[in-house]
């Protein structure tokens, strides 16, 4: 199952986007797959996942057992990558540690 965070991050090329992609992904009909979206992590070792949108269309991950919790979008892989550090950076700054989970699903609930 995808869901998406309510305080999601997006580089300045997808935010006017958002809908437009949040639909079509829902809808299985995304025109371009060039997009990508960070989303916490499978493997409790890692910190972010990056995936491209297009993986995103099999039906495989409608079935999927665990969440994909998408929290970042960006029009391309070198630019997800940026907007990840980006988020780790500011999860680091504020509470000085890496649960970016914990981050987003109890602190910036407050916000």
């Amino acid at each position: 199952m995808i869901t998406w965070d309510d305080h999601i991050r997006f580089t300045p090329k997808t935010k006017k986007k958002f809908g437009r992609i949040k639909r079509r992904l829902r809808r299985h009909k995304l025109t371009s797959v060039l997009s990508y979206c960070i989303a916490f992590p499978t493997n409790p070792e890692n910190k972010l996942d990056i995936y491209n949108m297009g993986e995103l269309l099999f039906k495989r991950y409608e079935e999927y057992d665990d969440e994909i919790h998408i929290i970042g979008l960006a029009e391309s892989r070198d630019a997800a990558i940026e907007l990840a550090a980006d988020i780790i950076s500011e999860v680091y700054e504020r509470t000085d540690s890496f649960d970016i989970q914990k981050y987003f699903k109890d602190y910036l609930k407050d916000e």
